[in-house]
């Protein structure tokens, strides 16, 4: 799969109410969450998308940023407006709450994507991650069906689709861990420096 053929999406529309501040903005290792996720992404894709309303991103220079065109309506709107704006087949979508995403296990996604399969997501311990996915161009249509209906829910997005799932070991499940709560920040942060 080259470059060309791979969009990235981060979606960073979150209110962040358990973290109290934007997650995205957060620093590990003097960089943000963002700038991680962005360096992960970098060598498997031609553009990276940020969707969110937050104007602070425009000062990252090697992304768009793109508000939601569906506005208050959670993730699967993020989803949905990184989809109908990518000008790729297929597209990463990544939360960006996953600091420790690699380009590795970036790349055992990309060696599973086949046409007949909608999304490849992750999973750990037998919990799904829409959030870590590459999802198919023609996915916007679903979400967007989902959508109009006052459908928020991500999950169902998972349920109607074609999915390759992509069992992460308990040993690597770090690499893909969401961080929503300064305790899980600090967790995360003791296992990194031990």
């Amino acid at each position: 799969m080259l470059k060309d053929k791979l969009t990235g999406i981060i979606l960073a529309g979150g209110k962040s109410r358990r973290m109290g501040k934007d997650k995205g903005f957060i620093k590990i290792h003097d960089k943000t969450f963002v700038e991680h996720i962005i360096e992960a992404l970098s060598p498997l894709v031609h553009e990276i998308l940020i969707i969110s309303e937050d104007r602070l991103y425009d000062s990252l220079k090697s992304v768009k940023r793109i508000p939601d065109e569906i506005k208050n309506a959670g993730p699967l709107a993020g989803i949905y407006t990184g989809l109908l704006h990518s000008k790729t087949n297929y597209s990463f979508v990544l939360s960006c709450d996953i600091p420790l995403i690699n380009v590795e296990t970036l790349k055992k996604m990309v060696s599973q994507i086949k046409p007949s399969k909608d999304v490849i997501q992750l999973s750990s311990n037998g919990q799904l991650m829409p959030l870590i996915a590459i999802y198919q161009k023609h996915c916007l249509e679903v979400c967007y069906e989902l959508l109009t209906k006052g459908e928020r829910k991500v999950m169902l997005l998972s349920n109607v689709l074609k999915s390759k799932i992509i069992e992460i070991p308990l040993i690597d499940a770090k690499y893909i861990v969401n961080i929503n709560t300064p305790e899980e920040l600090k967790n995360i942060i003791d296992e990194i420096e031990n």
